[in-house]
């Protein structure tokens, strides 16, 4: 069984408003909503992480999803565990992740991660996008975490934007936040994850790192259409986003 995790505990301070960010409306409809309804045709119940004014996003959502509640906002690895452990250790073999706040992205997509997964063989799937320059609508790939790669093309890691060198900064090759984890693989690490970085944070892309350690491979399926991964930080990048609901 495939199993959809979305991560939306976040409070969105650049948002400049108190609602939960996720709630924030993209053409009359939340930004967490329009990312279940794209998804939920192919998951049977996906699991929303809820944090800050974490009541409100139940109410918004209501029942047809399971919950799993952050109690302090620790990373994105920490969400992760959050949600894992309201799940059932039997049936589910795949676990997908997604951030709540990337509105546009699609089914098809998302099936073709999966399914690129199952063909490689791999514990762990991402998808990227690679983007010529950060200017225009650009910009809203610039904090983004870097794709790191050997010279022989192989995924090695991920760097996020406040840990990387200025040489990683220059890399054009963007994490969308998408995953695809085998199940067992996932439960393994998920508690082995350290808060060693500048945000003192569990990041959920250092498991990347941690299976080439393991001798695993880690895959990357390119996302053709950019906009899949734009995500909503701030007001502009919400106007940014309506232009194509």
């Amino acid at each position: 069984m495939d199993q959809l995790i979305i991560l939306a505990g976040g409070k969105g301070t650049r948002m400049r408003s108190d609602m939960p960010k996720v709630l924030h409306l993209v053409n009359g409809v939340p930004i967490v909503r329009r990312l279940l309804d794209a998804l939920m045709p192919i998951f049977s119940k996906p699991v929303v992480v809820i944090g800050y004014r974490g009541e409100d996003v139940r109410r918004a959502l209501g029942e047809g999803v399971l919950y799993a509640t952050q109690a302090e906002p620790l990373g994105t690895g920490d969400a992760v565990r959050a949600a894992m452990e309201v799940l059932p250790d039997e049936a589910i073999e795949r676990m997908v992740i997604a951030p709540g706040d990337h509105p546009l992205i699609t089914r098809e997509t998302i099936e073709r991660l999966m399914a690129f997964q199952t063909e490689e063989g791999a514990p762990v799937a991402l998808a990227t996008v690679v983007v010529p320059n950060f200017d225009g609508e650009n910009a809203t790939f610039l904090h983004y975490g870097r794709i790191l790669r050997d010279e022989a093309g192989e995924v090695i890691g991920i760097v996020e934007w406040k840990d990387a060198s200025e040489n990683e900064r220059n890399i054009h090759e963007m994490n969308t936040s998408y995953y695809a984890f085998d199940a067992r693989w996932l439960r393994k690490h998920i508690g082995l994850l350290s808060r060693d970085n500048v945000a003192r944070e569990y990041y959920l892309t250092d498991l990347v790192r941690m299976a080439r350690e393991d001798g695993d491979r880690v895959v990357a399926l390119a996302i053709s259409d950019i906009r899949e991964a734009f995500g909503i930080n701030d007001p502009e990048q919400l106007k940014r986003v309506e232009r194509y609901c």
